[in-house]
């Protein structure tokens, strides 16, 4: 799981179908009625990383040894399990 923030997304080079809307904190909402504007997407992605188009395949390999913030996993360990809703 990577965040990728929206100004970014194109830049990044990940194809659309592996980006998720996320809301990374709730001081991104504005009110209860969330009105679908977005600041960053989630990359989840499922395939096996042969079968990933370019872009994707260096991003996911850009980050795949980066420790989380506290520094305690990579960020694949940290990520294991976790299944964001709507990406099931």
């Amino acid at each position: 799981m990577f965040i990728i923030p929206q100004s970014n997304v194109e830049d990044s080079g990940v194809a659309n179908r592996y980006l998720t809307p996320f809301v990374k904190s709730s001081s991104e909402l504005h009110s209860i009625a969330f009105e679908g504007e977005f600041e960053n997407r989630l990359l989840v992605c499922k395939d096996k990383i042969e079968d990933v188009d370019k872009g994707t395949r260096l991003w996911i390999e850009r980050f795949e040894n980066q420790k989380n913030k506290n520094g305690s996993k990579t960020i694949p360990e940290a990520a294991m399990g976790i299944n964001p809703i709507g990406t099931r």
